[in-house]
C-alpha cells in the first residue's frame, strides 16, 4: 500500500512533467536544519523567548526520539525496498540512513508545531504552521525518499514531544521553577544512554555492489548530531534562564540589527565551520559539536552578548 502511493505520486511527476518538482523541492527545505534555526533564533531573540525556547527544546527531544525509532527499526529507503521508485534528481541528498521515521517530518513538527501551540489563540497562525508541516511531509512522499508511514510516525512521534514538552515548560515549570535543573539532567541522561545504545546495538549488515546499503558509521553520526543539539540546546537554556535573563525588548532598530548579526554568525557556523569540524576532527565529534553550538549560541551566547553592548549603547 505504501509503495503503491508512492508509485501513484510518481505517475503524477511523470505526466504532469515535473511542473511540480521544484515546488516541493523548496518545500523540503523547510523541515531541513538551516531554514527552522533562523527562524527559531528570530523568535526568541526580538520576540517571544518562551515560543522560541519551546521550539528548540522540542526540537532537541523530537530529535533524541527519532534517533532511537531509526536505529531500532532500521527500515530501509523506498528505492531500497523496491527499485522501481525513483527519486527525483538530487533528493536522495538529504534523504541519508534509514527512512522511518521522517527526520524531516518530525523536525517540521517539532519547530513549527510548538509554535502553533504556543500562539494557540491565533486561528490563521496554527493553519498556517499545520499547513507548513502538511506540506513538508508531502514533499517527502512527492520526492520519492520516504513512505506515508515514515511521516505519519514522525509527525506523531513529534506531536507527542510538543505536547509534553508544552506542558513541561509551560505548566510544570511555571508551578515549579526550580525544577528546570531536573528537565536538563533529563536531557542529559537520556542522550548518553541513546549513544550507549547506539554504540552498542547491532545493525543490519546488507552489502550491494561492495557498498553497505546504510553505514551503521553515518547512523551513529547522525545520533551524536542530535544528542549535540539536544545538550546545546538544555544546557544554553538553563544558563540563560538563571544567569543571562535577557530581554527581546528594543526598539525596531536594535531587533533588526541584533537579528542580522545572530543571523550571520549562523550562516558562518552552517556553511563554513561545519566544514573546517568535519576537516579536523572525526565525525563523531563534528557532529555533536557543531550541532552543541548552534542551540547554545542562539539561547546563551549571542544573547549576553546583545545584552551587554545594547546595554551600553542606550
Amino acid at each position: 500500500m505504501d509503495i503503491q502511493y508512492l508509485f501513484l505520486l510518481q505517475n503524477f511527476r511523470f505526466y504532469s512533467e515535473g511542473i511540480f518538482n521544484d515546488f516541493f523541492s523548496f518545500i523540503t527545505t523547510l523541515g531541513e536544519s538551516f531554514i527552522p534555526v533562523l527562524l527559531m533564533a528570530a523568535v526568541y531573540w526580538c520576540f517571544n523567548k518562551k515560543a522560541g525556547t519551546y521550539m528548540c527544546l522540542a526540537e532537541g527531544v523530537g530529535g533524541l526520539v527519532n534517533s532511537v525509532l531509526k536505529i531500532s527499526f532500521c527500515v530501509y529507503r523506498p528505492w531500497i525496498r523496491d527499485p522501481r521508485i525513483e527519486p527525483i534528481a538530487g533528493a536522495k541528498t538529504t534523504a541519508t540512513g534509514y527512512s522511518f521515521p521522517s527526520g524531516h517530518s518530525t523536525k517540521a513538527t517539532c519547530y513549527y508545531g510548538s509554535l502553533a501551540l504556543y500562539f494557540r489563540k491565533y486561528r490563521f497562525v496554527v493553519v498556517f504552521l499545520f499547513s507548513v508541516i502538511f506540506l513538508v511531509m508531502l514533499s517527502r512522499n512527492f520526492l520519492g525518499v520516504h513512505t506515508p508511514q515514515d511521516v505519519l510516525i514522525g509527525f506523531g512521534s513529534a506531536f507527542l514531544v510538543i505536547l509534553l514538552m508544552g506542558y513541561v515548560l509551560n505548566d510544570y515549570l511555571e508551578k515549579k521553577p526550580e525544577k528546570d535543573i531536573w528537565v536538563v539532567a533529563a536531557i542529559l541522561t537520556g542522550g548518553v544512554l541513546i549513544i550507549i545504545y547506539a554504540m552498542t546495538k547491532s545493525y543490519p549488515q546488507n552489502w550491494v555492489d561492495g557498498t553497505l546499503l546504510v553505514d551503521p558509521a553515518k547512523m551513529i553520526t547522525d545520533v551524536f548530531g542530535n544528542v549535540g543539539f539536544a545538550f546545546g540546546g538544555a544546557i544554553g537554556w538553563i544558563v540563560e534562564r538563571r544567569k543571562i535573563k535577557f530581554s527581546v525588548e528594543g526598539t525596531l532598530y536594535f531587533k533588526i540589527r541584533r537579528y542580522l548579526i545572530g543571523a550571520a554568525v549562523i550562516t558562518v557556523l552552517h556553511y563554513i565551520l561545519r566544514n573546517v569540524f568535519n576537516l579536523f576532527l572525526d565525525a563523531y565529534a563534528a557532529a555533536f559539536i557543531y550541532n552543541f553550538l548552534v542551540p547554545f549560541f542562539i539561547l546563551a551566547i549571542y544573547p549576553a552578548l546583545f545584552k551587554k553592548l545594547e546595554t551600553k549603547c542606550s
